[in-house]
């Protein structure tokens, strides 16, 4: 059975604000904010110091002229997404458990189990750890997220290479 509570967008957008405030529109900000921001540093850097390694590896066994593979960007974005997601991947459960409070009604329809109302980021975080098991209950769907952060960040960082290589060929005329 498909269960709706919301028609659409205003829809959703007016029983958030009538039924738990405007504060209900930041739900998840904190943690998704103390994630993004080093968690895209880490990526970044990851894949810097990646494609150091590989560009080095590279020139010494082919040297300066050998066939440079685009899919090594493919590569080492996508080992960059993988390491910064398994690092960063308690803070995204966090996020996510905070930002889906109040769907209680929805998922109790849908044969779900309760999602228990948190005070603020601490109290999510100490009541999963003493409820859910520890650390490990942070890495609750750990496969997927890595999947998705594998291809997500391998595609972003190999198309831009891409583009960035198209770019630089049509600004030298060849």
């Amino acid at each position: 059975r498909d269960v709706k509570e919301y028609k659409n967008l205003l829809h959703a957008a007016s029983r958030m604000l009538a039924n738990e405030g405007i504060r209900s529109f930041w739900k998840g900000l904190l943690p998704n904010a103390v994630e993004k921001f080093p968690y895209a540093g880490t990526q970044f850097g990851t894949y810097s110091l990646l494609t150091t390694l590989y560009d080095r590896l590279f020139i010494e066994y082919y040297g300066e002229g050998g066939d440079y593979h685009l899919s090594s960007k493919f590569v080492c974005g996508g080992l960059a997404g993988t390491f910064s997601k398994v690092l960063f991947l308690p803070f995204d459960f966090t996020k996510k458990r905070l930002q889906v409070q109040g769907f209680n009604e929805v998922i109790k329809g849908g044969g779900l189990s309760q999602i228990p109302e948190y005070k603020g980021v601490l109290h999510c975080i100490i009541t999963v750890y003493k409820t859910e098991g520890g650390v490990k209950a942070f890495y609750k769907g750990t496969a997927p997220s890595v999947l998705k952060a594998f291809f997500s960040t391998g595609l972003t960082f190999g198309t831009y290479n891409f583009y960035c290589n198209v770019l630089c060929q049509m600004k030298n005329g060849s």
